[in-house]
């Protein structure tokens, strides 16, 4: 894992201006990289999908490596998931828990979409249902964040 953050760290901002087709470290975030979290996940989460990304045709001001369990999705466009945030400074990485908004946006409209994304984020809070998460374990405030321009999107 820290090959990734320290290489991340260390080209992102330098990549940005340079074309974006092919190179080698959105290469990298897009393949290696989930490769490697996969392999720290290997053995006790097997099922678990791994995608990362730089955006798409043009460089993300956010990127991102995303971590989704397919019993809740397997898109970052809807339900929730595990993603690791870099700043666009590249100063640090949050890890998040992320929330789909497309799926919302593309059923209820733009305007009111993003207002409806609040009821499922307090529903994993108050009421899990998925095995591997205990509510004891949820000590967080979930509030719905639409990244506009660079939203992790796969």
């Amino acid at each position: 894992m820290r090959e990734i953050f320290e290489k991340v760290f260390a080209e992102y901002v330098n990549a940005t201006s340079e074309q974006f087709t092919q190179h080698e470290l959105a290469n990298f975030v897009r393949g290696s990289a989930p490769k490697i979290v996969k392999s720290v996940l290997a053995n006790r989460f097997d099922e678990l999908l791994v995608k990362g990304s730089c955006g798409q045709s043009r460089w993300a001001d956010i990127p991102w490596i995303s971590i989704l369990d397919p019993l809740v999705t397997t898109s970052t466009l809807k339900g929730y998931y595990i993603v690791y945030l870099f700043s666009s400074d590249m100063s640090i990485c949050y890890l998040c828990l992320g929330q789909g908004v497309t799926a919302v946006e593309e059923e209820f409209g733009a305007k009111q979409g993003v207002g409806n994304t609040c009821c499922p984020a307090q529903s994993v809070r108050l009421n899990p249902a998925h095995p591997h998460v205990r509510r004891e374990h949820l000590r967080i405030n979930v509030d719905a964040i639409a990244y506009r321009g660079s939203s992790p999107r796969a």
